[in-house]
């Protein structure tokens, strides 16, 4: 077992196993990415739905490198996950 966050997340990462970190809107009404049709969804700053926010007010004196979302969510790609289970033997009988 990891003893801490760092060595959990340097394990899974020799997987070859990656996570996505997504922009959502406060309200659930939207996800702030780039898609293969076209919509650049990433580059807006406030939900194209309901008007709210995506990121945190910013303070005048205090200084940020850059904005901190209200709410995201991580994405577990399905596709290298299944190549991984089929790449075994004794998986991918269970698998088909």
């Amino acid at each position: 077992m990891p003893k801490n966050y760092y060595q959990a997340k340097t394990c899974v990462s020799k997987l070859g196993l990656e996570v996505k970190k997504i922009d959502c809107c406060v309200n659930g009404c939207m996800l702030f990415y780039d898609n293969d049709s076209g919509k650049n969804d990433a580059l807006l700053v406030e939900c194209k739905f309901c008007g709210s926010p995506r990121y945190h007010t910013m303070h005048a004196g205090r200084r940020q490198k850059k904005p901190i979302p209200l709410k995201s969510m991580f994405y577990l790609p399905i596709i290298p996950r299944l190549q991984r289970m089929f790449t075994s033997m004794q998986t991918s009988e269970h698998m088909t």
